[in-house]
């Protein structure tokens, strides 16, 4: 089964837009977290991933969808402190909804970009 993860692509600088992406080897559940930030529902996403974290603490793929949650909501400390977690892992391929293959690690660091320009942009 697949995992949907969130990548952010920025449609503007101080916007999160998430995008679904894939990753192998995890849950169905990780799917509905996925539709549920993508439908704005980020307590409930926060939630499921929080659960799904405990049996897979650093899993990239659920690491990259909270900071995401985290992101949305005001929290980029917190979101920052997991995409720091993502880029200690070891790293991992994923494939994006569009077909596109990227390293967990480059979803980081793009995370971690915009979380940096939207704190530069609110200054």
């Amino acid at each position: 089964m697949r995992l949907r993860v969130l990548c952010l692509a920025a449609a503007a600088p101080l916007a999160f837009a998430a995008m679904p992406a894939q990753a192998q080897q995890m849950h169905a559940s990780a799917d509905a977290a996925a539709e549920t930030i993508l439908g704005g529902e980020y307590d409930a996403a926060e939630s499921a991933l929080l659960t799904q974290l405990r049996a897979n603490p650093d899993h990239p793929p659920l690491l990259i969808n909270l900071a995401a949650v985290y992101g949305q909501t005001g929290r980029a400390d917190e979101a920052r402190a997991l995409y720091t977690r993502v880029l200690d892992a070891d790293e991992i391929w994923m494939e994006l909804s569009n077909g596109r293959i990227v390293r967990s690690h480059a979803l980081a660091r793009a995370g971690l970009d915009r979380l940096d320009s939207a704190q530069f942009a609110r200054r």
